[in-house]
């Protein structure tokens, strides 16, 4: 995924505040707030409502609130929910 606006030249580089991409942002170590809830798909609100409500595991560096990757993606993989499969044989007439 790359986004490509707030993109900036500088010199012949280019430089952006938004992740190119999921292994990217892995290899980073710590994940912001936003960073997450991109990597969620989930508005930035919902992440800062998880932290307040102590649903989703956060790191404190001094004032900041930051993500480990790992654990972010071991949260989500243990809130999947299976798929419920309805016996439809008591719909038959």
């Amino acid at each position: 995924m790359t986004v490509a606006s707030n993109t900036e030249e500088t010199g012949g580089e280019r430089h952006s505040p938004a992740i190119e991409s999921q292994s990217d942002t892995a290899g980073r170590g710590l994940w912001t707030a936003a960073e997450t809830a991109r990597w969620l798909t989930v508005p930035e609100r919902m992440v800062r409502r998880l932290v307040a409500e102590r649903r989703i595991p956060y790191v404190k560096v001094g004032r900041y609130v930051r993500f480990r990757p790992q654990d972010v993606k071991e949260w989500r993989d243990g809130h999947v929910r299976p798929a419920i499969v309805a016996d439809r044989r008591h719909l038959l007439p």
